[in-house]
């Protein structure tokens, strides 16, 4: 399937189903269920690393601005940075020990 080919079945979708298929939303729900699906998302969020979080959002907030390579390097130095970080390596040994990290 050509970029064409998936650009155009993209654009026959809905605004909504458009944003869903690009990734864009995380789902689409009855007002009544909004709070609770939200805070269902933010505590699956909550259980990654404070640090890990802080420097995603600095990368997404300075990436926006530069070109794709100059971004790439960016988070690239981003992930460089975080490696060492004792979050990282807890992250590994909580995977390898298949429990969940703590971050604390």
């Amino acid at each position: 399937m050509t970029v064409e080919m998936i650009t155009q079945e993209v654009e026959r979708l809905s605004p909504v189903e458009r944003l869903e298929a690009l990734g864009a939303i995380i789902a689409v729900v009855a007002p009544e269920s909004l709070m609770e699906e939200a805070r269902s998302h933010a505590e699956r969020i909550a259980r990654h690393s404070p640090v890990t979080l802080r420097v995603a959002k600095r990368s997404l907030n300075a990436i926006e601005s530069m070109d794709l390579k100059a971004g790439y390097a960016y988070e690239q130095r981003l992930t460089t940075e975080l490696s060492g970080h004792p979050h990282s390596e807890e992250a590994v040994r909580a995977f390898l020990e298949r429990r969940p990290p703590d971050f604390g």
